[in-house]
């Protein structure tokens, strides 16, 4: 009777037992499913906002930066006549002639201590708008030796990065976030001089031809070079390739 007992108490315990097993691992998947709905509907909020976020401040923007004087520039004269010229306030430059004076407003602007850094920091939302399948341009525009090339690809000693490297980097950190998804970086430099566009790495028959399919709308470029960047070293070879 004693043996009976044990077994059917036993019996009992390991069917108790199985059951609590079953009923706290269906607890956890469902805990589990739910924090991944929350964290699915976290990311499509996040989406939502950064793109309400872009629209509100404009699709197209204009920023402008004043270089610091260069040293055959920063004579007394020069320095005294700048600061009664330029006047910034908020996002409006104010410039006092002699005949008128003017005022230009622009979505921002970097005076002459600003960093590069600083002006990064102001564009780095719109590299990750490549990742929600958007283009993106970022020109800079304006007469020689006012910064373009400083501001865009930075120094020869890498000392100070521009736009161009600092966003390869954040596009690599990406990368490395989404492991699980296969992402490709390539790149590809060009020279637009004369309305002749030049691939820039190439020395010889670099001259890029454009043709434009009429049936499929399709454009393709002959004798353009696509090359895939694995790591950031690859990316600065390419870029000193494209400075030389």
């Amino acid at each position: 009777a004693k043996n009976i007992i044990a077994s059917s108490l036993s019996s009992s315990f390991s069917i108790t037992y199985e059951d609590m097993t079953k009923e706290l691992l269906s607890l956890i998947d469902e805990e589990q499913s739910a924090m991944i709905n929350q964290f699915k509907s976290e990311i499509a909020l996040r989406r939502k906002i950064h793109e309400r976020y872009m629209t509100l401040r404009g699709k197209m923007r204009v920023m402008v930066r004043l270089r610091p004087l260069l040293s055959q520039e920063s004579s007394s004269a020069n320095k005294k006549y700048l600061k009664n010229t330029f006047n910034i306030f908020d996002n409006t430059l104010s410039l006092s002639l002699p005949k008128k004076n003017t005022k230009y407003e622009f979505d921002y602007i970097f005076d002459h201590r600003s960093e590069q850094s600083d002006i990064y920091d102001e564009v780095k939302m719109l590299i990750e708008n490549i990742f929600r399948e958007n283009n993106i341009v970022i020109i800079a525009y304006g007469q020689t030796n006012s910064g373009k090339s400083y501001t865009i690809d930075g120094d020869s000693n890498n000392e100070h990065d521009g736009i161009l490297i600092r966003a390869i980097k954040d596009l690599f950190a990406v990368r490395k976030a989404h492991s699980k998804k296969k992402i490709s970086i390539s790149i590809t430099i060009i020279e637009v001089y004369n309305d002749i566009i030049y691939n820039l790495l190439i020395n010889e028959d670099n001259i890029v031809e454009i043709y434009e399919n009429t049936k499929t709308k399709k454009t393709s470029f002959l004798n353009l070079d696509l090359i895939e960047l694995n790591d950031i070293e690859k990316a600065k070879e390419i870029l000193e390739i494209a400075r030389n």
